[in-house]
């Protein structure tokens, strides 16, 4: 490739098989096609085997740029994907979770070895089936099947399809290597996956609640839950890096101490959220607003039994007061240099307990780029 746009300039057209290809080796071509005209630019493929799976590429991974890909992606970011949608799902990741913790500790008790790798893969699944399809992947048909057809899909979509460059010949050669039987055997099975669909997206369908001008079909609807499917595939890769990060933190983190005979709660009940948080700082404001009293220079456990039936979270008075020095610290003047804080109520309410003298923030610094930094990116290709 370097040898051809030496020869043929930066921009350079070639053709694979029946399939016209545009390819930008510079770095002033690659803005232009990834930045200047993107949109002209952005559109996808065709691909045979990946409109068989996404059923006639009606999801958005594969789905050309048009109006339609705009309704879907309006929709997904709005309704599905949105940052409260997550945070009402937060007791499923808990419930997970703690599930996971239970049985990695009984396995302890036992002395039971535990394959981590599949364990973190079963709780992944576990999570995005609940959100994703309202099942249990624990108990179901799917629980031993669904890592092989994630898999499945996966190989497909990321094999070579002749039919894709040669429409007439590459089928017969796909039919000898065995990729359209592959396909096919793929896409039955996963129908049985695709079934179980959200209900906002089944009101869509039925016409309850409107995507633009578009009105969605059973096809459309599992169309766009290949998202979730295909997300799967991204944990099978990625457990493997949680398995060695965590192996690594374990040999080099120390064992925290534990004093006055406190015990460690259970991993998920010592997430904190914002919520939590401002219930805290809150309930600190109001302590020294009805007292008089300085909330840390007094009877500290007083202010911990106040305080703790508030709070959602089950911890001990060695975590809340860490918890109360994070959030000072996060908040203080030196600790800031690089972002205003991204909840105004915590900050507001720091400011309240500690004054204006040790909690600010400094406006973020306009990024300087350099025309050193400027490089090609060959790994992305439109057709």
């Amino acid at each position: 490739m370097l040898k051809l746009s030496e020869k043929y300039g930066p921009l350079m057209s070639l053709k694979f098989g029946n399939v016209p290809t545009v390819v930008a080796s510079s770095p002033e071509t690659v803005k232009d096609v990834l930045k200047t005209f993107d949109a002209d630019c952005c559109s996808r493929p065709y691909l045979t085997y990946a409109a068989r799976i996404s059923y006639n590429l009606n999801d958005l991974a594969f789905s050309p740029y048009s109006k339609y890909w705009r309704e879907v992606r309006r929709m997904t970011v709005l309704e599905l994907y949105t940052a409260k949608r997550v945070q009402s799902f937060r007791h499923i990741r808990e419930e997970e979770v703690a599930s996971l913790v239970e049985f990695v500790k009984g396995a302890a008790l036992l002395g039971n070895t535990v394959n981590l790798s599949n364990t973190l893969m079963k709780l992944s699944g576990s999570v995005i089936c609940r959100v994703g399809f309202g099942i249990n992947l624990k108990g179901s048909k799917l629980e031993d099947t669904y890592e092989e057809i994630i898999r499945e899909t996966m190989e497909v979509l990321g094999s070579f399809a002749a039919a894709d460059y040669l429409p007439i010949i590459g089928r017969i050669i796909d039919r000898v290597t065995g990729l359209h039987s592959k396909c096919e055997k793929q896409h039955m099975e996963d129908e049985s996956l695709k079934d179980d669909i959200i209900a906002l997206l089944l009101k869509m369908e039925r016409g309850e609640a409107g995507l633009g001008e578009y009105q969605l079909t059973r096809n459309h609807t599992k169309g766009i839950l290949l998202i979730p499917v295909a997300s799967l595939e991204l944990l099978l890769t990625s457990d493997l890096h949680v398995e060695t990060d965590e192996g690594e933190k374990a040999k080099s983190v120390k064992r925290a101490s534990v004093s006055d005979g406190e015990t460690k709660a259970n991993c998920f009940q010592r997430i904190w959220s914002e919520e939590d948080e401002i219930a805290l700082l809150q309930g600190i404001v109001d302590y020294k607003e009805t007292s008089g009293l300085d909330p840390f220079n007094g009877e500290r456990k007083a202010l911990y039994d106040l305080l703790k039936p508030h709070i959602s979270v089950s911890v001990t008075s060695v975590q809340f007061f860490q918890k109360i020095r994070t959030l000072k610290k996060k908040f203080k003047k030196e600790k800031n240099k690089g972002s205003k804080p991204n909840n105004q109520k915590l900050f507001h309410l720091s400011k309240l307990i500690w004054g204006d003298e040790e909690i600010s923030y400094a406006e973020k610094d306009e990024l300087k780029t350099g025309e050193g930094r400027k490089r090609s990116v060959f790994q992305l290709w439109r057709h």
